[in-house]
């Protein structure tokens, strides 16, 4: 029996790292009475896949937007999938027999998540990824290890359905709509919580002058701050230009991401115009673009999203990459909670309307951002210590059972003995 309750993460490098890694650094404040393992898809996946998935998110973003497309439709909705009757998925053969040098050197290599879960025998698993999803579970029937809980963490603000799988313990949702799509799959609603993944406790506010010195911003105009860097995506570029071409109004803050396509586009289109846009490579701290930002542009990524909520920017969503991101936009707008930038013309004319009359956009529920992750960790630990204690009761009574069958074993043949003494004695008689 471990010594500690386990909390195994699992995320893609670029997808969704920013909540994992946020959720893992906070367990880890709880104490010490808890493993808390965040391992990323360069450490679980095989043949450099994750390192191939990246590079084939970055040529498509870049050149074929169509292949991302393409490759991002199986988010929906797949109905014969869905009504499939259930696998029955075979228990691995090596813990039934016995593993072999050789078989256990092709599980550590090639097998790896079954191979991290029969090494950490995890209390909870929490999977950000549908790819991880499906591999924890398939990991989990193949080693019987049925007590190892593990929850699907879906963080858009629409259901990407490629996390459904009828064997997860359960799901944490960013919202209610999410819960209701779920539920209409046939999830039990008890399977299913609704929770914030960014919290508000960790905002950081700058001093707006002191930054806007710091980027060399000496004028008294607003700021707006386009983000997503998307490896010099063409929808950046068009939104860029587009952003530029009215710069004289406002200074244009432009967040690369690291992009030098981006960065030298940007040089070329603005020209003259160096006192009023304003490239950034990286920065140490997000906090200190949304402490100068009046309005933020940005793609509808769940986390910039988040965070412009959070710090109450005025959002421009701008056109989507697949079928998820286009989801969340079209939640968002549709809800008052964002404004529609998707085309040139709805761009240009929202930022108008925010410069002209203030943002109008509605104030999104706390319990859907903003709210304390405290809650959210505390649940989850609450989790672990449960399965925890339930595995020691287990494994106790396997231990009670296996020494009073021991016992009534030495019982039966210790009567055995005894019957074979009284037939020699009656024989000798």
């Amino acid at each position: 029996m471990k010594d500690r309750k386990t909390v195994i993460i699992f995320y893609t490098r670029g997808l969704y790292d920013t909540y994992a890694l946020m959720i893992a650094d906070k367990m880890k404040e709880y104490g010490k009475d808890c493993h808390v393992i965040c391992i990323g898809d360069d450490e679980y996946a095989n043949f450099a896949s994750g390192a191939m998935s990246r590079a084939m998110y970055k040529f498509s973003m870049r050149n074929a937007m169509w292949m991302y497309d393409l490759f991002n439709g199986r988010a929906k909705d797949n109905k014969k999938a869905r009504l499939k009757p259930l696998k029955n998925i075979k228990p691995d053969k090596t813990e039934l027999n016995g593993i072999d040098n050789f078989t256990r050197d092709i599980t550590v290599r090639f097998q790896k998540i079954k191979n991290i879960l029969r090494r950490f025998d995890p209390d909870v698993i929490l999977a950000f990824t549908p790819s991880t999803v499906n591999a924890a579970v398939k990991a989990r029937e193949q080693l019987r290890m049925y007590t190892t809980k593990i929850y699907a963490c879906l963080t858009d603000f629409c259901l990407d359905k490629r996390f459904f799988n009828r064997r997860l313990t359960g799901y944490f949702v960013q919202n209610d709509d999410v819960k209701k799509e779920l539920v209409s799959l046939g999830v039990a609603d008890d399977k299913i919580v609704v929770a914030s993944f960014i919290s508000d406790g960790s905002v950081t506010v700058y001093e707006r002058e002191e930054i806007r010195r710091e980027m060399c911003v000496m004028n008294d105009k607003p700021c707006v701050v386009l983000i997503g860097g998307r490896y010099g995506a063409g929808v950046i570029k068009n939104v860029m230009n587009t952003l530029i071409e009215y710069a004289n109004n406002y200074n244009l803050v432009v967040l690369t991401g690291g992009s030098r396509t981006i960065e030298n586009v940007a040089m070329h289109i603005s020209g003259n115009m160096k006192d009023k846009v304003f490239l950034v490579r990286s920065v140490d701290d997000m906090a200190k673009i949304y402490s100068i930002a009046d309005i933020v542009v940005a793609t509808p990524t769940t986390c910039v999203c988040a965070e412009s909520f959070i710090y109450s920017k005025p959002l421009v969503l701008i056109k989507g990459a697949g079928h998820v991101e286009r989801a969340n936009a079209a939640y968002l707008i549709m809800r008052g909670y964002a404004y529609d930038g998707a085309g040139k013309e709805k761009l240009v004319n929202s930022i108008s309307d925010i410069m002209i009359n203030g943002s109008k956009c509605n104030a999104i529920p706390e319990r859907y951002i903003g709210s304390n992750i405290d809650a959210f960790v505390e649940s989850v630990m609450e989790l672990a210590e449960n399965n925890y204690l339930e595995k020691k009761i287990i494994l106790e009574q396997e231990a009670v059972g296996a020494a009073e069958s021991g016992n009534e074993d030495n019982l039966q043949a210790i009567d055995g003995e005894e019957i074979e003494e009284i037939n020699e004695i009656t024989e000798v008689k």
